[in-house]
């Protein structure tokens, strides 16, 4: 027979484990912004911001972005043609899972600063992005 200590056990380790689960992004939306990476992910090395592939092979696990990547970040996004050149994000991200016009508007108006250069305003808007899908999943 279970006691009830191993039952209080079994729940909390199910909801920590939930709790973890919950905090990733979808597989399929995952691979999908892997793909617009990797477009574009050697000629973005190649401007030399000291990202390394082993930083990218890392950050897409978890899509935890360090803020040592953020001009990295703000090469893809150009060289995808996420951004315009007024700063301001395009419709070019909806071919993404995950993107909808709700979240890219609504974190685009989160990031609007005058005063922060585009790989701030990139990694921010690539935080709160990404903290939406894992709000939603």
């Amino acid at each position: 027979m279970f006691s009830t200590k191993f039952a209080v056990n079994s729940i909390l380790i199910l909801f920590f484990v939930s709790a973890a689960l919950s905090d990733t992004v979808p597989n399929d939306i995952s691979n999908s912004w892997k793909k617009a990476i990797n477009h574009v992910k050697m000629a973005c090395l190649a401007e030399g911001d000291g990202t390394t592939p082993h930083d990218v092979a890392e950050m897409v696990k978890t899509w935890n972005i360090p803020e040592s990547m953020k001009c990295f970040m703000d090469c893809v996004y150009k060289k995808n043609h996420f951004v315009d050149k007024n700063g301001h994000f395009t419709d070019e991200l909806l071919d993404y899972k995950g993107m909808t016009r709700e979240n890219i508007q609504g974190c685009e108006d989160a990031v609007q600063t005058s005063n922060k250069d585009s790989c701030d305003r990139v990694y921010d808007f690539c935080k709160c992005i990404v903290q939406d899908i894992k709000d939603k999943n």
